[in-house]
């Protein structure tokens, strides 16, 4: 009887502890705020009545998960009036990637009091934010990976205070409720080295999307590259120029897989690692579009020619001169984005802007403003143009061969040269269409940041991108002119050992026979 009399009492402390009704986000610390005669405390000039307040024993951070701090006592002061959350006291500073504040809250911040409030009805009104509003300053900040909207240095980074408390962000109209956000005074740079201290808003930075199913398809287009690879330099007849080519584009892209692949599991690397893994990954990704510009090229300069039948050059020759095109200017475009990286000062706005920022954010360069476009985006669209350009001019020749052949008796043998050509720029022309529709597709992304609907339909192109491997074993080794061939090719290997093994027992048996004869 006595247990389940003192239970009973337990259990309706814990309902008394918290405020009935209340968000705990509405609430401020009453600690250090006086008691009234009435039982109400005084908070800043605001009365809270007794049935307004509560203890707890926890606070909730951005993802709602609860921690336990002493028992204190707290006031549902926002259903008494319009409120307005900073990180912590006005007077301090947000440390960086921490849930702390540091400075002295003794010696006042200069910074301006005003910000837009936008009403209900949707006009806007300029307020005093001490003045005119509830100041909670004791509210645990959200999380420790924090970032600061910097409207004055960054146009997308703008942002709404609503009258309700909510925050809208501009860059993904992400509405942040008081548990997600706060604001707090920051220094923010304002040109020719000054710095002024602007009231911003702190949030948590997004948590990474799932690279599961992504390293899933990374991981089989580099077991099909490889294997694709390891097919075309076993079978003699497609160690050609072409294949050759394709050979180097193939290996290119499983490098740009792999360093892909250990940077997603990486755990703790230093910023040299990390850079390491960033330019060799930017080097592969710049020599795979170059080698496919010139896969394109070659089959262009495969059909240009009047006499259909002369090469000005020996494939070994050219094969020469499109490698060091290809792996030079990766090599060369890599160099630059090395030296920009380490002659800029990421510390300074203006020249963070034009910095390639390998291993600033993450392992490869930015992709979030106009240096990914000058860098990496830039680059790619003009070799996509290219590629475009040469398969029509490509597809236009093919034209005027098969019209001038038809008007000449004997063709038999441009003929089969003709198709087999064809057949060759068919299979290559689908394999861009594929690549380079996907690849385009990641531009008009870059183009689209911060537009959450095409960034989740062009996110299905990141898939494909990421797939293209398989697709290259498909569309290249599984079809029956190429499995015929290794199917031949296997026969002859096997032909062979069987030759080599019988000739060292015909040999060994001829030795036997030879140490008989002596003996006898």
């Amino acid at each position: 009887m006595k247990s389940g009399l003192v239970l009973t009492l337990l259990f309706l402390e814990i309902v008394a502890a918290q405020i009935p009704g209340c968000d705990y986000f509405d609430t401020v610390d009453l600690s250090h705020s006086p008691k009234l005669s009435n039982g109400s405390y005084q908070y800043e000039g605001l009365v809270i009545p007794p049935e307004q307040t509560g203890e707890y024993d926890f606070e909730i951070l951005a993802d709602g998960e609860k921690e336990s701090v002493p028992r204190h006592l707290r006031g549902c002061a926002c259903r008494l009036g319009s409120c307005i959350r900073f990180c912590c006291h006005r007077n301090l500073f947000l440390d960086r990637n921490e849930r702390t504040c540091s400075g002295d809250i003794a010696k006042a911040v200069d910074y301006d009091p005003y910000v837009n409030i936008s009403l209900a009805n949707g006009t806007q009104v300029r307020r005093h934010v001490l003045k005119d509003f509830i100041v909670q300053q004791d509210l645990p900040v959200p999380c420790s990976e924090h970032f600061h909207l910097d409207a004055l240095n960054d146009e997308s980074h703008g942002w709404t205070l609503m009258e309700d408390g909510r925050l809208l962000r501009h860059f993904d109209q992400k509405s942040l409720s008081k548990q997600e956000y706060c604001l707090q005074p920051h220094p923010i740079s304002a040109g020719d080295n000054k710095t002024v201290i602007t009231l911003v808003p702190h949030n948590c930075n997004d948590p990474p999307e799932s690279q599961l199913l992504y390293n899933i398809l990374r991981l089989l287009s580099i077991i099909c590259l490889l294997s694709t690879i390891i097919v075309y330099l076993f079978i003699p007849k497609l160690r050609n120029l072409h294949g050759c080519c394709f050979t180097c584009y193939m290996a290119s892209l499983l490098i740009a897989y792999a360093l892909l692949l250990v940077d997603s599991w990486k755990e703790d690397w230093s910023k040299s690692m990390c850079q390491l893994n960033g330019y060799v990954g930017y080097f592969a990704v710049m020599a795979s579009f170059l080698w496919l510009t010139v896969i394109s090229f070659d089959l262009w300069s495969s059909f240009r020619s009047n006499n259909y039948n002369v090469q000005r050059y020996t494939p070994r020759y050219r094969f020469l001169i499109y490698s060091l095109y290809a792996w030079g200017v990766a090599a060369l475009l890599t160099l630059i984005v090395i030296i920009v990286d380490y002659k800029l000062d990421d510390n300074d706005d203006d020249e963070l802007f034009w910095m390639p920022g390998v291993g600033l954010y993450n392992c490869w360069v930015k992709t979030h403003d106009w240096s990914a476009l000058l860098y990496f985006h830039g680059p790619m669209a003009l070799q996509i143009l290219f590629n475009i350009i040469m398969f029509i001019l490509t597809a236009i020749r093919i034209l005027e061969v098969k019209r001038d052949l038809q008007n000449v008796a004997a063709h038999g043998e441009r003929e089969q040269r003709l198709n087999s050509e064809r057949q060759t720029y068919t299979l290559f022309m689908r394999l861009f269409v594929i690549m380079g529709v996907t690849w385009t597709f990641e531009i008009f992304a870059y183009f689209a940041q911060n537009q959450k609907i095409l960034e989740k339909i062009f996110s299905f192109f990141d898939y494909i991108n990421c797939a293209q491997g398989v697709i290259i074993f498909i569309m290249f080794v599984l079809k029956s002119s190429v499995l015929r061939l290794i199917s031949n090719r296997l026969n002859q290997v096997d032909q062979k050992m069987q030759s080599h093994r019988m000739s060292i027992y015909r040999l060994s048996r001829a030795g036997g026979s030879a140490r008989k004869y002596s003996q006898t």
